[in-house]
């Protein structure tokens, strides 16, 4: 064994910018920060190949003066933290001192850098880290850096790299999440020639969002408030457009910084509910302000992962807030959903915030004017009248009509103002849903039909016979254990029409995913599962008393768009859109 040697100084920072420098897209997080902590009001970013070949980031902040310009490339040299203390209640977006010598380890490097317009600025030059030439340059006050040859030194790490349309794409969602937190401030993205996003100084939370997400998602989202015991959130979610298996357009701010967090994104599952299909995630974009002492983002080097002092109580808060936006949804005077009622980001960049104590809350909103909800995208070929899902408010201030049914599969009702097209099965699912949920949670319990031979259901290992039994008998299944890996089933309830021998228990419970969910996910999909079983079948045709009790409890029903798999439950026309096509 070779003997233990100090590594070299180039060595060492190479390994270190393995750690802060991961892809083109981390580096321009890091230049942006800094801008960010710099005070800039505009900030431009350009890159090529992907960021491979060049990224410049250009800004008008503090600049630095001439001797900080050189000394700023060292490793941990930061004017953002010196006594120990500062790190106990951090307000700048970087405060560790590696991104600069982390970033001009592994490139060629250039900055320009000016602290006062009108006087010689400085220009420094690198290469693998070392200074090659340092001149006088003229710019006006603030800083560019210009980036080459990415990892030119490291092609181990070029290997690992997607392709230069994929970093490219990565980089520029960094651009507009660091964008969400940034009010006041105005962002300008060219890539390959070519200007890819502008977001102005002017513009509010929900305008940046739709920069980041697109229109039409947004167009989709309802408005996020929420504030308790010193934790707010803002911002918007995903009433019924959820994406598919990998949980990609989920924005999360703390204190203005992005971060990843898998425990709140949960939150945000958790607040929506039932409404979410198997496989799918929500998207939302949110912004949570919480006291700089009671949070941690001195983590990781990349300061992408926070730890909070109270979590349980983020967690909650975020999960209420978005609980309510769902059932709540509101509207503002100018009739576009879900408008956020602020101007700027409820919290401003941490290097802003001053003091110890949680940002000030945002202005209170503009009246807000209930409206018709925005259109649900027609199939393919559909005529263009405008179809459209209730607002998750509910359906207790209409009174329904039956009218007629379509292939003993769509019921097809009326009120004062819209003619509805509902699917029965879908709307049975989600009155079954919320009875049995209701049941679960009442003193009376559900009434159980016993069977004549015992089902015994096999459980995955590491699962509790007890626990499991006690979690069915809350869902109306009379249970026990049968042994040390199984629970006998010797009654169900009452109003599952469907049994079908039992499986769906033996499918969740012998199953990995169900060994490892909570005992609250256990009993959601229990309650999604006898829902679907007991629901009316497509094509069963209804008598007229079962329909009247289809649409009444349809019209209780807190969620009544989706069913629990999130599905839609109905389509809507207005009268005064057929009105329209008719020229009435």
């Amino acid at each position: 064994m070779s003997p233990i040697r100090i590594l070299p100084p180039g060595v060492a920072n190479r390994i270190a910018a393995g750690e802060v420098v991961e892809r083109p897209a981390s580096l321009v997080k890091e230049l942006v920060e800094n801008s960010l902590d710099a005070d800039a009001t505009s900030i431009e970013v350009t890159f090529e190949g992907g960021g491979l070949e060049m990224i410049r980031v250009s800004d008008d902040g503090c600049g630095l003066p001439d001797d900080d310009a050189t000394l700023a490339f060292e490793r941990h040299a930061t004017s953002k933290v010196w006594d120990p203390a500062d790190l106990a209640a951090i307000r700048t977006l970087g405060f560790r001192g590696e991104a600069l010598a982390s970033i001009a380890a592994v490139s060629r490097l250039e900055m320009l850098t000016a602290s006062e317009s009108g006087r010689p600025g400085t220009r420094i030059r690198l290469e693998a880290g070392e200074v090659v030439e340092k001149t006088k340059g003229a710019r006006a006050r603030g800083t560019t850096i210009e980036v080459m040859a990415l990892f030119f030194n490291t092609p181990a790490r070029r290997k690992f790299l997607k392709t230069a349309a994929t970093e490219g794409r990565v980089l520029v969602r960094t651009i507009g999440q660091l964008a969400l937190g940034a009010p006041g401030v105005g962002f300008r993205v060219i890539r390959e020639g070519r200007q890819v996003l502008d977001i102005p100084s002017s513009a509010d939370f929900r305008e940046r969002t739709q920069a980041l997400l697109g229109a039409d998602a947004v167009g989709r989202m309802v408005v996020v408030r929420g504030d308790r015991d010193g934790v707010s959130v803002r911002g918007l979610v995903s009433a019924s457009d959820f994406t598919r298996q990998r949980a990609v357009h989920q924005v999360l701010l703390v204190n203005g910084r992005p971060v990843v967090d898998p425990s709140l994104s949960h939150a945000v599952t958790a607040g929506i509910g039932g409404a979410i299909p198997g496989g799918k995630h929500p998207k939302f974009a949110l912004a949570i302000g919480v006291n700089p002492e009671e949070v941690d983002v001195n983590v990781h080097p990349t300061k992408r992962e926070v730890r909070f002092t109270r979590k349980d109580l983020v967690f909650s808060v975020i999960r209420e807030a978005v609980g309510s936006a769902i059932l709540n949804t509101q509207f503002d005077e100018m009739g576009r959903e879900g408008v956020l009622p602020w101007r700027a980001s409820p919290l401003a960049p941490a290097a802003r915030v001053s003091g110890p104590t949680v940002p000030a809350a945002p202005p209170a909103p503009r009246p807000m004017v209930p409206r018709e909800p925005l259109a649900h995208p027609p199939s393919p070929g559909a005529r263009p009248a405008k179809i459209t899902p209730e607002p998750a408010a509910g359906l207790a201030t209409r009174t329904l009509r039956h009218v007629g049914e379509l292939w003993g599969a769509y019921l097809v009702v009326e009120d004062a103002e819209r003619l509805l097209v509902i699917d029965q099965h879908a709307a049975h699912e989600r009155v079954l849903y919320d009875e049995i949920r209701d049941a679960a949670q009442s003193t009376q319990g559900i009434p159980v039909q016993g069977l004549l031979v015992p089902l015994t259901v096999d459980l995955a290992p590491g699962q509790d016979p007890e626990h499991v039994a006690e979690i069915l008998a809350g869902m109306g299944f009379d249970a026990r254990p049968g042994g040390p890996s199984s629970v006998l089933v010797d009654g169900i309830p009452g109003s599952l029409s469907q049994w079908g021998g039992g499986e769906f228990l033996r499918e969740l419970f012998a199953s990995a995913e169900g060994a490892k969910a909570s005992a609250e996910k256990l009993r959601d999909a229990l309650a999604k599962s006898y829902s679907c079983k007991g629901a009316v079948k497509f094509g069963q045709r209804l008598h007229p008393e079962e329909i009247d009790h289809l649409l009444r409890g349809l019209e209780r029903t807190d969620v009544p768009r989706l069913c629990p798999h999130g599905r839609p439950i109905y389509l809507e026309v207005r009268k005064d859109e057929l009105d329209d096509r008719f020229e009435r």
